[in-house]
């Protein structure tokens, strides 16, 4: 979007081995494993991840049922590199 890239933020937190959980009379997100607690709001830059307040480039929103966030605020919480190929056009998220 506008060059920043977005990424669906339960899709990747549960590849990397968590369990993201959706409370809808809140808007908010809940997701843990073993080495990290994330809270999202929906509409809200602010993020919390293990205790600490981090602030996204771009607040949380759903796309299709689904909570799009971006790209290196998921780099920073969960301790993920982003590889760009340029010759496909995507990104690939790999642990540090």
């Amino acid at each position: 979007e506008n060059g920043l890239p977005l990424a669906p933020f339960r899709q990747i937190f549960e590849h990397a081995g968590g369990v993201v959980v959706w409370y809808p009379e809140t808007r908010e997100v809940r997701a843990a494993s073993d080495e990290k607690d994330v809270r999202l709001k929906i509409g809200s830059k602010e993020a919390v991840v293990n205790q600490m307040v981090m602030v996204m480039d771009r607040e949380a929103f759903i796309d299709s049922g689904r909570t799009i966030v971006p790209i290196n605020f998921m780099e920073k919480a969960l301790d993920l590199k982003a590889e760009y190929d340029v010759k496909n056009g995507s990104i690939i998220l790999v642990k540090r």
